[in-house]
């Protein structure tokens, strides 16, 4: 469900967007878009089948292929673009992707932003493993330096 006051182009002023089921993106033609708030309903009341995500968010976020590009068509923009290609992202992230009726992709860029912060939380883990792990060999070296200063000291 879409709504939206005022939405502006170069090309036209459409007021009172109201919108619900799917809506076409490839229709719209801007130079330029502004939004001021974007919300996703999240509420837990309004979802089922909940899960975490898996253990294997970073390794997906890794074999994603973040690219810069222009597009062809100029009236898309002619400024250098960021971004992912829909038919890589959709070997990864099939749920980001979606196809129009003439086979057109879009992707929903908003959704990557769990798995990113799983993927955060994993690295997160291993890098307080490393740390536990630096300071535990950090011990044992201050005592092996100690106990060969000693040594060196005996003779």
């Amino acid at each position: 469900f879409v709504t939206a006051g005022t939405l502006s182009s170069d090309l036209a002023t459409i007021s009172n967007i109201t919108a619900s089921g799917e809506i076409d993106a490839f229709t719209v033609t801007a130079t330029t878009m502004v939004a001021v708030t974007y919300a996703n309903p999240s509420d837990a009341r309004l979802k089922k089948n909940i899960t975490s995500l898996p253990s294997s968010s970073l390794s997906q976020i890794l074999a994603l292929r973040p690219v810069s590009y222009n597009w062809i068509n100029p009236s898309m923009g002619t400024r250098r673009q960021i971004g992912f290609i829909a038919q890589e992202m959709r070997t990864v992230f099939p749920e980001f992707v979606f196809e129009d009726k003439n086979g057109g992709l879009s992707m929903n860029y908003t959704a990557m932003v769990s798995p990113i912060v799983k993927a955060i939380q994993e690295q997160q883990k291993e890098i307080d493993l490393l740390k536990k792990q630096n300071a535990e060999l950090q011990k044992k070296y201050d005592s092996l330096e100690k106990l060969v200063k000693e040594l060196i000291n005996k003779k």
